[in-house]
């Protein structure tokens, strides 16, 4: 708070002035000595304004360079991720690579599945056949045995 001034002493006045000039110049005495006074409190107000705005004008300066230091390392930071983003497009383009591969072995796998199945089937089939030749070699050797027999009863 800025201290202020006594105000300037009252002349006192003539105990009987003769003319009403006398008592106006007093007044304007006493008014002219309490606008110096406001003029000084405004001076001095005017001083601490200039004082707080060129402090404000460097704070600005000073959050504006901050500012300026947080986009650099934004801007760092927004390289690495491009960086990042990068390998990960890389890693995702092995990986659909090993994927294409993958797809390719399962239909290999599903074309010997498929071949395996024929086999068996076929396997099946013979089985089939051998069993009826089998069956029918039993029959005719039964059928020679018989005819062995007849003939040795014949005989």
């Amino acid at each position: 708070m800025i201290a202020r001034r006594r105000s300037p002493r009252r002349p006192k006045p003539s105990p009987s002035p003769p003319t009403g000039s006398d008592y106006t110049a007093v007044l304007l005495e006493e008014m002219r000595g309490q606008i110096q006074v406001v003029l000084e409190v405004v001076a001095a107000g005017t001083e601490r304004t200039d004082r707080l705005a060129a402090q404000m004008a460097d704070g600005f300066r000073q959050v504006n360079a901050g500012f300026v230091a947080v986009a650099a390392r934004f801007d760092k930071v927004d390289a690495r991720f491009a960086a990042i983003d990068s390998r990960f497009d890389r890693v995702d383009a092995r990986f659909e690579a090993v994927d294409a591969r993958l797809d390719k072995v399962d239909s290999r796998f599903e074309a010997v599945d498929a071949q395996l199945d024929a086999v068996r089937a076929d396997i099946a089939d013979l089985a089939s056949v051998v069993a009826r030749k089998a069956d029918a070699s039993a029959l005719t050797a039964l059928e020679q045995r018989v005819t062995l027999l007849e003939r040795g009863a014949r005989a």
